[in-house]
């Protein structure tokens, strides 16, 4: 995993990946959280996360602004937000996400949308303060997630 060669280190994540069990491979993905490689570091992080080492969770939102795998890193971020130390962490990164500059309409989308898989408290709070977002489709968005998790009462949103 200290290759130069980028293709070498995401061939090592990938096999690690396969077999998180055995003895160091938690450490050695959890290592491949920092590699500058956005493949490597995402797959590190999918994994990581499943096994619910919360170290992931930063690279999981980033998947989720920048599409890559956004959806299981989606799902994934939500596994972790139910624990409740967690939870909050994953909601702040989310919000700041949400916040920043940079951040444009396909991004908000794709953390609106993101929201869905987040403890259900953390979530609907999100998504009530997004459905006055200035972002009309943002807002759009945020109310139909809203309303649909109203219409399904214990379930998650």
């Amino acid at each position: 995993m200290r290759s130069e060669d980028v293709g070498t280190r995401r061939r090592a994540v990938r096999a690690i990946a396969e077999m998180p069990e055995a003895p160091g491979a938690i450490a050695a993905l959890a290592d491949a959280l920092a590699d500058p490689d956005p493949s490597v570091s995402g797959c590190a992080a999918l994994v990581l996360g499943r096994h619910d080492v919360a170290a992931a969770a930063p690279t999981l939102v980033r998947m989720v602004v920048q599409g890559s795998n956004d959806v299981e890193a989606a799902e994934v971020l939500g596994r972790l937000s139910r624990d409740p130390e967690h939870a909050a962490c994953i909601a702040t990164a989310v919000s700041e996400e949400l916040a920043s500059p940079a951040a444009g309409s396909a991004t908000r989308i794709r953390l609106t949308q993101a929201l869905v898989e987040l403890e259900e408290t953390i979530a609907r709070e999100m998504l009530r303060h997004l459905s006055h977002d200035e972002d009309r489709v943002v807002a759009l968005l945020a109310s139909s997630l809203l309303s649909a998790e109203q219409e399904r009462p214990g379930e998650q949103c």
